[in-house]
């Protein structure tokens, strides 16, 4: 039998987890679990609705016959009638049969002996499950109520004869046809053990046989004689089944040892599962418990500590709360490093215990149901981006190896007095130059709103940022290497307040998108720059520049996409991703901060081997003019700002039928995706970024979807490649606006997706421009210790 059953699922469902277990595809399992002191309660919460047991109830057949599959030809039982063995699974009408199967072992009791000597043919329960009601009771309690068809193959029987009641030695085979029984099994969520994880503890299995559900053989199965028989096997046959029933429920709730698996501490192996002593088993996580290498994922990392460990797990101190029709589960989180020497060494306090949030059936502020949600707390986010700061994640020295923009020649460009410094080099590219990141103080993460306003240009704008990522103090030293040796030609001080929001992509996954990089710094100070001739003034205004090249970094090896669980079919639909729970304060910036992430979702579910229907945009883009600027302009002794070119690329969307509306979000290089902005098909829109005030070769990548329909984003980027070169010719713009000769009718091919050569949008007259950039403006790496409960994260290849 397949070892995902049916409760096993549900459980899933509602632990909303990105895996069941200790890891993660790119976390290691910890040598040592956490103990409870060591974590916070209610670091976390997922919430199941009364909308989403409804869900769980009317999806049933589909649900079971996804979760229960019943392999064949060397399953534990054969084939049940009507169906059919087929690549290795029993079918019935083409799909996995609905059916669970379970085969009754060796028992003896009472005098009654059942199925010793059974064949392979012979003992085996088949259980069909029409449908099911859930039932969630306070305090902390579910009852799932089935009602189920309960047949059999031949079960063997032997009763030695007995003098009173007197009855003759029975030799029997036989078989069950029980059809429509209500089952009840009820569970109950406990954390009464020395994790404190959470626990499925099952009551009585609630059944009865009648007489009319078992079939005995011949004459025995005459109704007087049937009644007497029944009378003295019924308890045993019962008893039998709650036994299989309750045993196949549990197998995937405990944490097993046949392979040789290392038990938690003060646990041993005992029978294959891992006990405490009296017998206890021990829970699985539920969530996330593993550890991270920060240094297999961030290229440039100064300082290399012990490994960050993380957990985010189902349990806790009255971790489980039934009420309003639905079931929260609490989630237990916290963090564990030996930090680095780049940073002070303190210990790492686990985070506060916080208490529930009280979840209602609708999203707050909305008529708009849910049917799962799940609440991550600011306090956990808060500690997650604590413990990377204390492993050395933010001692970072970037240069060209990461970045080609980031070299000597390019910042000499803004900062003319450094061509002195470059002097006595055959060329500036050969001389080294870096940026290094110091923190000065501990970073933060604070939970927002998360909302937009439409200005009256029709944009939008993240007013309240969902994600407030904060550090105070960060030092910028920018570093020169001279006569062989690295020279400090200034550093850099700032308060720095990155504004962030999530959305969701074509793949079902959390992307992070950012807000505008101009809002993030204040009280700039420039310190020890006495080697370079530019004013303190001029020199912070390379900052945003700086920052923006910097940043990524805290990114490198991190895909930024972070998957949301899906389990045997069933998906997470994100409905809506915002802060919970008002704080009585506001943040610095005045706006108002919140106890919990919450992340608002109904499920869906699509059986396996079933193609889901989705629609997908298709994106075309071209280029249409750069704003280059004359030479000068880009120089901090200039007046006025740095120069910033405008980019206007022609944009249009396709796939969504002719009236829908669009909306495109873009990025540099292979930084974070700008917030969506509303477009018309075939408008010009114009894109900004510091970046782009580094001279030299820059790539745009936009994507496009339906407004409303978050999973239809084109998968593929339309491309624009182009070169900032101040000493560019004015290009001549043809009267429908494209840069250089106007295109040939049916010659001009938008291009969609990634091409060889590196060009998007061209004309037989075009020349694609050489090089493109490789800057990344992410940091993904803070979101994947934030949402450790979602994960499923994946690691590029290096």
């Amino acid at each position: 039998m397949h070892k995902n059953t049916l409760i096993m699922g549900c459980m899933v469902v509602v632990a909303a987890c990105g895996d069941v277990g200790a890891g993660c595809a790119c976390v290691e399992p910890v040598e040592e679990s956490f103990a409870p002191e060591e974590l916070g309660n209610w670091s976390g919460q997922i919430r199941l609705s009364q909308s989403g047991f409804d869900f769980i109830e009317q999806n049933l057949p589909s649900i079971v016959s996804s979760f229960i599959q019943l392999t064949c030809p060397d399953g534990d039982v054969p084939c049940p009638g009507g169906t059919q063995c087929n690549q290795g699974l029993c079918v019935e009408n083409g799909s996995p049969a609905p059916v669970i199967g379970v085969r009754i072992p060796p028992t003896e009791g009472d005098g009654v002996r059942i199925c010793h000597g059974a064949s392979r043919g012979d003992c085996n329960v088949y259980v069909r499950v029409n449908d099911v009601d859930l039932n969630p009771r306070e305090p902390s309690h579910l009852d799932m109520v089935l009602n189920a068809n309960i047949n059999s193959s031949g079960i063997k029987l032997h009763r030695p004869g007995t003098l009173w009641p007197p009855l003759p030695t029975i030799r029997c085979t036989v078989q069950a046809r029980a059809q429509n029984k209500r089952i009840t099994v009820p569970m109950t969520f406990r954390t009464d053990n020395p994790l404190e994880r959470t626990e499925v503890r099952f009551g009585d299995i609630g059944f009865r046989l009648e007489n009319r559900d078992i079939e005995l053989c011949g004459a025995l199965d005459w109704p007087i004689i049937k009644d007497i028989i029944m009378a003295i096997i019924r308890s045993d046959v019962e008893d039998l089944l709650d036994q299989q029933i309750t045993d196949v429920l549990a197998e995937t709730l405990y944490v097993g040892c046949a392979q040789g698996e290392t038990c938690p501490a003060e646990s041993r192996c005992v029978d294959n599962v891992c006990r405490w002593d009296g017998g206890q088993r021990v829970p699985v996580v539920l969530g996330v418990e593993g550890m991270l290498d920060l240094s297999d994922f961030l290229a440039g990392m100064e300082s290399k500590g012990d490994p960050l460990e993380m957990a985010l797990t189902v349990g806790g101190a009255g971790s489980t709360a039934a009420g309003n029709g639905g079931l929260t589960l609490g989630m237990m989180g916290g963090f564990r490093t030996s930090g680095a020497a780049c940073v002070p060494s303190e210990p790492l306090s686990p985070p506060e215990d916080l208490t529930p949030l009280n979840w209602v059936n609708t999203i707050p502020g909305s008529d708009e149901t849910f049917q799962v949600a799940i609440g991550v707390a600011a306090e956990y986010l808060n500690q997650g981006v604590t413990a990377f700061h204390r492993s050395g994640g933010m001692c970072l020295g970037i240069g060209s190896d990461l970045s080609e923009m980031i070299s000597a020649n390019t910042f000499a460009l803004l900062m003319p007095s450094m061509r002195k410094l470059l002097e006595g080099h055959s060329s500036s590219t050969e001389a080294s130059f870096e940026i290094r990141l110091r923190p000065r103080q501990v970073p933060s993460m604070e939970v927002g709103l998360g909302r937009y306003e439409t200005d009256e240009e029709g944009n939008q704008v993240l007013v309240e940022p969902l994600l407030h990522l904060g550090a105070r103090d960060l030092a910028l030293d920018l570093q020169l290497a001279i006569a062989h040796r690295f020279v400090r030609l200034a550093t850099i001080v700032v308060d720095l307040n990155i504004g962030l929001a999530l959305d969701i992509n074509q793949d079902n996954e959390i992307m992070i998108l950012m807000g505008e990089p101009d809002d993030w710094i204040t009280n700039v100070r420039v310190q020890d720059a006495d080697l370079l001739a530019e004013t303190e003034e001029e020199i912070a205004e390379v900052i945003p520049t700086l920052l923006e090249l910097a940043v990524p970094s805290l990114a490198a090896g991190l895909d930024q996409a972070i998957p949301l669980p899906e389990l045997q079919g069933f998906t997470i639909e994100v409905q809506q991703i915002r802060g919970e729970r008002l704080q009585l304060e506001p943040g610095d910036d005045g706006l108002a901060r919140y106890d919990y992430m919450g992340i608002y979702a109904r499920l869906g579910f699509t059986p396996p081997g079933v193609e889901p229907i989705e629609l997908t945009v298709d994106t075309q883009a071209q280029l249409a003019h750069v704003d280059h600027g004359e030479s000068r302009s880009y120089e901090v002794t200039e007046p006025g700002r740095i120069h910033r070119p405008v980019v206007a690329v022609d944009l249009w969307a396709s796939g969504a039928g002719q009236d829908a509306q669009y909306e495109y979000t873009w990025r540099v290089g292979e930084g974070l995706w700008q917030i969506f902005q509303p477009f018309e098909n075939g408008a010009r829109v114009r894109l900004s970024s510091s970046l782009f005030s580094l001279p030299g070769p820059h790539r745009i990548e936009l994507r496009a979807r339906a407004i409303g329909l978050r999973r239809s984003l084109d998968p593929e980027p339309a491309i624009i490649d182009f070169v900032v070169d101040p000493q560019a010719s004015v290009e001549r713009i043809d009267p429908i606006g494209h840069l250089g000769p106007k295109p040939k009718v049916g010659v001009l091919t938008p291009i969609h997706g990634l091409l060889p050569d590196g060009n998007t949008a061209k004309t037989t007259d075009d020349v694609a421009p050489e090089g493109w950039s490789c800057a990344t403006t992410g940091s993904s790496l803070l979101w994947l210790l934030a949402l450790s409960p979602l994960l499923r994260c994946r690691r590029r290849e290096l």
